[in-house]
Parts: C-alpha cells; structure tokens; sequence
C-alpha cells in the first residue's frame, strides 16, 4: 500500500459506495489503521460540506489503539466513499459492519 492510498482510505477491497442512511458501519480514522475507529448508523448523507458529501453518522462505539473510549460528540462526518482526494485515490474509510446472526434452536 502506497501513502497516497493510506492517506485517502483507499484499502486493497473495493469501495462500498452504495452505503446508505439506516445501515450500521464502522468508519475508520486513519486508511489502512484497523485499530481506531468509530461504530454507528448512518442516519443520512449531507450535503457537501468542506467541498464534499458527507454520512451524517450516529456514534455507538468509539475505538481506540483497540480499545473502547468514551465520546462526546454524538455524530461524525466522514467523506462519503468513492470521494476524489488530494493525493489521488479515493476515500474508502467506512465499511459496512457485518450483522451476525445465530440460529434459532
């Protein structure tokens, strides 16, 4: 992975573009860092704020070095992936977070 892919998010999967409000997902702080990040639903998609759309996203559950921490702010706006950056690539940093299920006995 190159810098400008770590900068941007921009991780070896593809980009989940098509996440929408309603959907819980895991926005990371950093492209390429799996060890801090939050977790939340995305309650809509803004419009562009600092020249680009944004996941108006409702946190749950903040991370950090792996370890849960405590929060302040009730929401986050991370650019909405497939998002042209700077250093070239694109944002990739929200991910959808998967649901588990256990079956009835």
């Amino acid at each position: 992975m190159d810098v400008s892919q770590l900068l941007s998010g921009q991780q070896d999967g593809a980009v989940q573009a098509d996440i929408g409000p309603g959907e819980r997902v895991r926005s990371y702080d950093f492209g390429g860092v799996r060890t801090c990040y939050v977790e939340g639903v995305v309650e809509a998609i803004t419009e562009p704020m600092e020249g680009c759309r944004r996941y108006m996203l409702r946190i749950e559950k903040r991370v950090v070095e792996d370890q849960s921490v405590p929060f302040e702010d009730p929401f986050v706006y991370p650019p909405v992936n497939g998002t042209p950056t700077t250093f070239g690539g694109v944002t990739n940093c929200v991910e959808r977070v998967p649901v588990i299920t256990t079956p009835l006995h």
